[in-house]
């Protein structure tokens, strides 16, 4: 017997009708008379005798009536108390993480006196935790100051001194002690945080103040870079995460109540990152002096995820783009990035197809295409492999699945600990790569798939140790005549 099929046999009674008790309990008949159909079932007796205009209680009926009555009103002074000896026994705390330490002897203090209270902790920054007390998530917070919160009572728990750093060791006073008017008339460095603060207490002393730099946006460094650029100096700008300044981008808009993007990211997050990004290039000045910001960010998105929308918007504006990959880096291969999600659209520029026909030969961008295609063309055949077996993908599908291995063991990998392979000339890279295109346009003559595999792990064998060797060396002669003897036992004779 349940607490709303009692609930529903009182408005029958009431209504006079299951179909005006429906009405009142904005419901469906039906299901309201299979509640009913149901309690009377559990209690083996009838409880309304159904007449052609309305019903009737029977014996049964009437003492259920006047028990669940009673039952119901308990239930509701029982739900109620509940809830207030819930919120009664629960003290939301919010903690700036600077406070925790400190925080965490008082709370054995008061556990101990009180242990029929319990304590939800929520850790935060400070600002956020500002917004949860005024929104009423936390009952009491520690905040770091200067910041004000209107129309709570506050009381400083611990104080600390500020401290300032200074490159002009001459500067510092006895015992490493600045004072207010040592500073004056220095180019400072502040946070926003503490610009009011510091403020006033130059002014308290009738003193200047020179704010040579204070912010704590990434959008600044852009700003310093382009002061730099336009000095003629060529600048490099590395964002540790540009994801995280999205994050914060959403956390106040959503603050704001502005109308929320995909992720909730802001509506406008397209052409922030845009602009951003715009702002990085070459360009030529007034006295035919020439500048440049060549800007390196770093997306991190979750789980690895490319389509989010950070990541996503990123790639619609960077020229080039690196996808590091964990499965790649989980199988060793370095370094971990993967040759289909990456791209460099400067390869599609006529003045970098000049460059390259000049320095290089007329090929080579149709080569790295091919590279590339063929790379996306093993990872499909390897799908394939993983579902229907070794068995079920016909042998000159493995041909190709294993041609795509060779691409990737030899010109994708490299060796950062080994002298020779941790830097490659260009000369070096040009034979390569056209060794292992001869190698792809080359058609093998294979009985199994079995055979496909340990023919070409012996060809990867002896690239590898090529790209250990020295470029043109006895040794490397030696390893690439060991590769031609290999190519020449399978290969199909026209």
């Amino acid at each position: 017997m349940e607490i709303k099929q009692l609930e529903y046999f009182r408005a029958i009674v009431d209504a006079g009708t299951i179909s005006g008790a429906a009405r009142n309990l904005h419901m469906t008949q039906p299901p309201l008379s299979y509640q009913i159909k149901m309690l009377e079932e559990e209690l083996g007796v009838k409880l309304f005798v159904r007449g052609a205009k309305n019903i009737t209680l029977t014996e049964a009926g009437k003492a259920l009536y006047i028990r669940a009555g009673s039952l119901l009103t308990m239930a509701d002074i029982t739900k109620r108390e509940v809830i207030k000896a819930n919120e009664a026994a629960t003290i939301h705390i919010g903690l700036a993480p600077s406070t925790v330490s400190m925080m965490a002897k008082q709370f054995k203090i008061y556990a101990v006196k009180h242990p029929e209270i319990h304590f939800d902790i929520h850790e935060g920054s400070t600002f956020t935790l500002k917004d949860q007390l005024e929104n009423r998530v936390v009952d009491i917070t520690t905040l770091r100051t200067p910041i004000s919160v209107n129309g709570y009572a506050s009381h400083i728990l611990m104080t600390d001194e500020l401290c300032a750093m200074s490159v002009l060791q001459e500067k510092w006073g006895e015992n490493g002690v600045l004072t207010l008017e040592q500073l004056s008339g220095e180019p400072l460095i502040l946070s926003h945080r503490y610009r009011g603060f510091l403020l006033s207490a130059f002014e308290r002393k009738g003193l200047s103040v020179d704010i040579y730099y204070e912010c704590e946006d990434a959008r600044t460094a852009m700003t310093l870079a382009e002061y730099y650029r336009s000095m003629g100096l060529k600048v490099l700008l590395m964002a540790d995460s540009t994801s995280r300044w999205a994050q914060a981008l959403r956390e106040m808009s959503n603050r704001m109540e502005e109308l929320p993007g995909p992720d909730a990211f802001p509506m406008d997050l397209s052409s922030i990152i845009s602009n951003f990004y715009g702002r990085a290039g070459y360009v030529k000045l007034n006295n035919d002096k020439t500048g440049s910001i060549t800007f390196i960010g770093t997306v991190s998105p979750a789980g690895g995820n490319l389509k989010e929308p950070v990541t996503e918007n990123t790639k619609k504006v960077a020229r080039c783009f690196y996808a590091l990959e964990q499965d790649r880096a989980d199988k060793k291969r370095y370094p971990a990035v993967n040759p289909i999600d990456s791209y460099s659209k400067y390869i599609e520029y006529p003045e970098f197809e000049a460059y390259i026909s000049e320095h290089i030969n007329d090929e080579w961008i149709d080569k790295v295409n091919e590279i590339k295609t063929r790379l996306q063309r093993g990872k499909e055949i390897a799908e394939q492999i993983n579902i229907l077996g070794d068995d079920g993908v016909p042998v000159e599908y493995h041909v190709i699945f294993w041609k795509s291995e060779l691409i990737d063991f030899v010109i994708l990998q490299q060796d950062a600990f080994d002298e020779i392979d941790a830097v490659t000339p260009m000369e070096r890279q040009e034979a390569i790569l056209d060794m292992v295109i001869d190698i792809c346009h080359t058609e093998f003559e294979f009985d199994n798939f079995n055979e496909v595999m340990d023919y070409f792990k012996k060809m990867i064998n002896i690239c590898k140790q090529m790209n250990y060797s020295k470029f043109k060396s006895e040794e490397y002669d030696g390893f690439r005549k060991q590769l031609k003897e290999l190519i020449d036992e399978k290969k199909l004779q026209s």
